[in-house]
């Protein structure tokens, strides 16, 4: 069946369209009848254009530059993109669309060459690209580039496709991200998210590139972003009332301490704006602007549109009655009148209003957004799993890929099953070529049986940093749904085996009660500190710099009673050269020990994790001990856009832990992070995920609570999160552009050469040490 009116004339298969391409491009160039009619199939069919005109690049296939022939399991997606821009022209409104989607499907190249297409044909459209970091929107060189792609794309137009007067060195501009068609007015505008999104104005569209990715969530990028694109015009009557947590009250005189009822829970805000004189119209008991939506039992409808139903709206527990309150009586026309609006309101943007009866009305807040699931959290998650969504929710999965699912198949009791009967043979061949595939995976921590597979899918599973929880999000849109050890069994083995020593030293510090100094060093063979390095006269240590992490467990001596952990890395190599691990410790005792272990190595940096079992661990070091040189993360105060600090790494949720042990796992990879304890490596291989959850198995087996367990993992990772965060302000602090690299010779100079990084391996002390003695 025909999905386009030209879809039947263009080949799909790569060589086939690269011959068509060919001789249609020949005969357009004598042929003046036949280029109009390419022209006009072209405006008029999306896949047509996409087929005949549009290109893929590569770098690391084979064959680098690619016809880009939407493959079956695009067009629907692609057509729908495109409606999508019409219809919210013809409804005077904007819509979402969400492109959940596996990698390598496409997508990037699929939302250009649509835009390409309108910014060729209509006049005065715009389209604004949205990036995560500024090195991802243009250059002239880098081919990861959203613009780059773009004017490459150009380029390989024919030129009766191009613009009449379009100058690639005059009409693109590199500094302001911008492409220009002078024919028609036509845009294309690329932004990096923290900039002054949609500055220039409204765009046609708005593009979100990889918007679920951990940079955009980091700091609540995403949810800034999304404000920055909130629609004016989305507004609601001065005087009409808001559910919130105070009560009924207009909309005006919505506080940021007030919180906002959006259907499900109660959320935060940013605050009511005021929206200028605006033209509302009278709709669902409530005068509001004409493109502002409503749910009703069709979904997330414009006010503007008349003949549905609203939804009915489930009211907090403590809100069963509104006691009469409603809102101002509306008149029955337009008119033109102050308004309002609210930013921001939790991750659905949506308010609950009482209307002019004392009825509820949930209202909502108008952006293509397209992304694998990085992660299960932030502003894409969140829209991909509401189920009430305003906006298309539109899907490209590797399954469904005619290249990347050939020869699919699923295990069932040690037998491959492939998923087209007629692949059985070839499957099978697959699997006595490789004999060992099952090990392989198994011993990367992925789950082989009972999970759709492929030889594509296989390979990207293999790759060297690949985990269980990278292909789970970034090839399955499930990132919850990892199965498998966490740490790669193959990556601990070849630790332990290559890495791992026996301690230098192990025994007892002894502090001074009042000061912390060092006392005395009390060497047994089953004492609580290990050491990497042979203290040396007097107990001095090497030079460092030194990065600590900590786990601080409940203070009890029970049977299952877990550990409290100090783990330290040497910053000048990255590699572990101190583990002080103790069992029942008090966490006030625990903070004053490892306070003065960070002050005997050099006042090392210092970092734990934060949970309920740290408080009054936290509060010794900050408002007892006054130890300074702790790790500070950035928080959003709730209902405010502004930062505060707050000491020690958050572990709030499973996507924290697993993000803190997938960094960890591919320093260890790369042998950045350099691990010389046996036992850390032990406890590594015991989390596994189990429904979409990290666990902790000897804690799962024992029964015990997982928040309370800590452990060697916990603090290696927050030291090592710790260290690679000093690593990046070093580089950054270091470059030639900032002018803080020191002048040669100077004292500087020889300062910053001794303490730049040595091979890792041995206890290396510095001229300090020499002096020392």
């Amino acid at each position: 069946m025909a999905l386009t009116p030209f879809y039947k004339y263009y080949p799909q298969e790569p060589k086939a369209n690269l011959e068509w391409r060919l001789r249609c491009r020949d005969r357009a160039m004598s042929d003046l009848h036949f280029r109009h009619a390419l022209y006009d199939a072209c405006m008029t069919d999306v896949l047509f254009w996409m087929a005949f005109a549009c290109w893929s690049v590569e770098p690391r296939a084979k064959v680098k530059i690619r016809p880009f022939v939407p493959w079956p399991h695009q067009e629907e997606v692609f057509i729908a993109m495109d409606k999508a821009i019409d219809d919210a022209a013809e409804q005077e409104r904007s819509i979402d669309v969400l492109l959940d989607k596996s990698r390598a499907q496409g997508g990037t190249f699929g939302y250009l060459w649509i835009d390409l297409r309108r910014w060729l044909r209509d006049r005065m459209f715009s389209a604004g690209y949205v990036t995560r970091n500024e090195m991802l929107v243009d250059s002239a060189t880098d081919n990861n580039t959203l613009f780059w792609k773009l004017a490459w794309g150009i380029n390989r137009l024919p030129f009766w496709l191009m613009p009449a007067g379009f100058d690639m060195k005059k009409h693109r501009s590199l500094s302001n991200h911008t492409l220009l068609n002078p024919a028609n007015g036509s845009t294309l505008v690329g932004y990096a998210a923290g900039q002054d999104v949609g500055a220039g104005g409204r765009a046609t569209v708005f593009t979100c590139d990889e918007f679920g990715s951990r940079d955009f969530i980091s700091g609540g990028k995403d949810a800034s972003v999304m404000e920055e694109l909130h629609d004016v015009t989305n507004c609601v009557a001065g005087g009409v009332l808001v559910l919130t947590d105070y009560g009924p009250m207009p909309i005006e005189k919505v506080e940021l301490f007030h919180r906002v009822w959006d259907g499900n829970m109660w959320v935060s805000h940013d605050g009511s704006v005021y929206q200028g004189e605006q033209k509302t119209i009278p709709a669902y008991g409530i005068r509001l602007t004409r493109d502002h939506r409503v749910l009703t039992t069709k979904g997330w409808k414009h006010a503007g549109i008349a003949g549905f139903d609203r939804e009915e709206i489930r009211l907090p527990e403590d809100c069963k009655r509104l006691d009469g309150r409603r809102s101002i009586a509306s008149a029955s026309s337009p008119r033109t009148e102050a308004v309002y609006d609210l930013l921001n309101c939790g991750p659905r943007r949506a308010f609950t209003v009482i209307d002019n009866h004392g009825l509820p009305l949930l209202i909502h807040n108008c952006i293509r957004l397209v992304s694998a699931r990085y992660a299960d959290s932030g502003v894409f998650h969140e829209a991909c799993e509401d189920p009430d969504s305003n906006g298309l929710h539109l899907i490209l999965d590797w399954k469904d890929n005619p290249h990347h699912a050939k020869y699919a198949y699923s295990v069932r009791d040690g037998k491959p099953r492939a998923r087209d009967p007629d692949d059985q043979a070839a499957v099978d061949a697959y699997h006595k070529e490789n004999p060992d595939l099952r090990r392989r995976l198994e011993r990367k921590g992925f789950k082989y049986e009972g999970v759709v597979r492929s030889p594509w899918y296989d390979m990207r599973c293999l790759r060297p940093t690949s985990t269980p929880r990278l292909i789970a999000s970034q090839l399955d849109r499930n990132p919850r749904g990892a199965v498998g050890k966490v740490f790669p069994t193959d990556l601990l083995d070849r630790t332990k085996r290559e890495k791992c020593k026996a301690p230098v030293w192990q025994g007892t510090p002894v502090f001074d009660s009042e000061t912390l100094a060092l006392k005395g060093l009390l060497q047994r063979d089953d004492g609580p500190l290990k050491l990497w390095f042979r203290p040396g006269p007097d107990y001095s240590v090497p030079i460092g710099p030194f990065t600590f992490g900590c786990d601080i467990a409940m203070g009890s001596d029970g049977a299952y009673a877990s550990n409290s952990v100090c783990s330290g890395i040497d910053d000048r190599t990255g590699e572990q050269v101190l583990e002080y691990t103790i069992k029942g410790m008090p966490a006030i005792k625990f903070a004053r020990n490892v306070v003065g272990l960070a002050k005997w190595c050099h006042n090392a940096y210092l970092g734990w994790e934060d949970s309920g079992m740290a408080a009054p661990f936290a509060k010794e070091i900050l408002e007892v001990l006054y130890y300074a040189n702790v790790y500070y993360r950035e928080v959003a105060e709730i209902g405010q856009r502004k930062q505060t600090r707050k000491a020690g790494w958050w572990n709030g949720k499973d996507e924290h832990k697993a993000d803190l042990f997938e960094r960890m796992a591919l320093a260890m990879e790369v042998d950045e992070y350099i691990v010389r304890s046996a036992d850390l490596v032990r406890e590594c291989g015991e989390y596994e995920w189990e429904d979409g959850k990290i666990i902790h198995v000897p804690t799962k087996n024992h029964g015990a609570q997982e928040r309370a367990h800590g452990d060697r993992c916990i603090a290696a990772g927050v030291a090592w999160l710790l260290y690679s965060k000093g690593q990046e302000l070093i580089s950054l602090d270091s470059d030639d552009e900032t002018g803080q690299t020191p002048q040669y010779g100077s004292f500087l100079w020889r300062e910053k050469q001794e303490r730049t990084r040595v091979e890792g391996g041995s206890p290396a002390f510095g001229i300090s040490d020499v002096v020392n003695t």
